[in-house]
């Protein structure tokens, strides 16, 4: 059986006042919600197969964007991609930031600091891919999250970039076969973000 308790008034408990209650989350706005408060989430998903030959690293083609409702807002960073490269070698991907439609700029504060050669410091990497049979067919489900303080409340766009091993090729939602002719195992897969304001 449902209850339900009606009343009109709420009385403090020294007796000195009344409470009302009609409508006390009408006046909610971004500027009164405590720190670390949710204030927005946009989501994207890119289910473009894409590959590069490059050693150095560029766009996959993927944005997606926020814009902050206030400057000191931090904006927390959800990543899946789909990642995979030709057999004996790895795929390598990079978080990238744009302010206001500005050029891309490395967010290096996401990217490690273990490998003496830098450009083998990534965001997200894929598991050195071996050279048997059938691991052409191999891809790696690749996530990561970081927290960003653009700053700002122009819109922000982050972007991957990725690269490949010298004189191999790298990829993004697909293995190296990607061709039904060439094995009937061969599938895809779909990269997701999702950027969430946190009210700082």
């Amino acid at each position: 059986m449902t209850s339900k308790l009606k009343t009109d008034i709420l009385e403090t408990v020294s007796g000195s006042g009344t409470i009302a209650l009609t409508n006390q989350l009408s006046g909610m706005t971004g500027a009164s919600m405590p720190s670390g408060s949710v204030l927005q989430v946009t989501t994207s998903i890119y289910d473009t197969v894409g590959s590069t030959t490059s050693a150095s690293y560029v766009a996959t083609g993927w944005s997606f964007s926020i814009t902050p409702t206030s400057s000191s807002s931090d904006i927390l960073i959800n990543v899946t991609a789909i990642g995979s490269a030709d057999k004996g070698t790895n795929c390598l991907f990079r978080l990238y930031r744009s302010i206001g439609g500005s050029g891309y700029t490395h967010v290096s504060g996401a990217t490690g600091t273990h490998a003496s050669v830098t450009d083998y410091n990534g965001f997200l990497a894929t598991g050195y891919i071996p050279s048997d049979t059938h691991h052409e067919l191999t891809m790696h489900n690749l996530h990561g999250v970081y927290k960003d303080s653009p700053n700002t409340t122009a819109v922000v766009t982050y972007k991957l970039y990725y690269r490949a091993r010298s004189g191999a090729n790298a990829y993004i939602n697909r293995s190296q076969i990607n061709s039904v002719g060439n094995d009937s195992a061969v599938t895809y897969g779909v990269c997701s973000s999702s950027l969430t304001e946190i009210k700082g």
